[in-house]
């Protein structure tokens, strides 16, 4: 291959894998909205209405500044439970985890150590295999594009292209207008930038999440995409998805702690060679 075309194939190869920059979000007092509850109201109107979500979630990126990836099976439902069951990679087999939330319990079963951890918090246990602290009905808004559970607008400022919506606890949605009406593209909260993005009837299709955190280098400890696909809303779960019952009786009991030196979501390392 001539020496010029070889570094345009090198130039686009680069580009291509390189990490996408975050959205530029607006900041600065903006132009009064006095229609930001509104707005809001309009743009969340299809990710409030979603009771149950089912979907198949492709992680990548980075969590807690561990290289993650890998394919989850998610269910959820209101109020605060969750089933989420990593699939194994090769495509068959039994998942590498199962962890299912309640809002009395939480047990998560790591079926290849045999190990089980009983009472933590939910949020916590997210936290620990992504790098990100959400707890069931959090999430569900997260996936479904809402941002938050619940939300509440205290206020609004127009900064032309964004609309931005300050809601109750701290944090911010923004909003950008589509052929649809007002939409929520972006957030922030808790030290973390939402961004949403291929929209399909009102609902994202893919969730970027980085974190304010930086390691040593600069780099965000948490820069991971979810890619959702196979979603369905609003079906029917019977009562025992969100419960793990009959495990073995041979799993050992695991603290938080230990939990976070197995890291069943991290990412194989690439292969030797060119």
């Amino acid at each position: 291959m001539p020496r010029a075309a070889l570094l345009v194939v090198l130039t686009v190869t680069l580009v291509g894998c390189a990490t996408r920059a975050p959205l530029s979000l607006p900041s600065g007092a903006g132009q009064s909205l006095p229609d930001y509850a509104d707005r809001l109201a309009a743009a969340s109107a299809s990710c409030r209405a979603v009771r149950t979500y089912e979907a198949l979630i492709r992680l990548r990126g980075r969590g807690g500044g561990v290289d993650l990836g890998g394919r989850i099976r998610a269910g959820l439902a209101s109020p605060a439970a969750l089933r989420l069951e990593m699939l194994n990679p090769m495509g068959f087999g039994a998942p590498g985890f199962y962890f299912v939330a309640r809002p009395d319990d939480a047990v998560l079963w790591l079926t290849r150590e045999a190990q089980v951890l009983r009472g933590v918090p939910p949020a916590e246990i997210f936290a620990s295999l992504t790098g990100v602290r959400l707890d069931p009905d959090h999430l569900r808004a997260v996936l479904t594009g809402c941002l938050v559970a619940d939300a509440r607008p205290t206020g609004g400022r127009d900064h032309g292209d964004w609309q931005a919506i300050d809601l109750q606890g701290g944090a911010v949605a923004y909003l950008r207008p589509s052929e649809e009406g007002p939409r929520l593209e972006a957030g922030v909260r808790d030290g973390l930038t939402f961004e949403f993005a291929d929209f399909r009837l009102g609902l994202p299709r893919q969730v970027r999440v980085v974190s304010d955190a930086r390691d040593a280098t600069g780099e965000a400890l948490t820069d991971l995409t979810a890619t959702l696909t196979q979603v369905d809303v609003n079906v029917s779960f019977e009562e025992d998805v969100f419960r793990l019952e009959d495990l073995p009786a041979d799993l050992r009991e695991i603290t938080l702690e230990q939990l976070r030196g197995v890291a069943p979501l991290e990412a194989p390392p690439p292969p030797d060679g060119p």
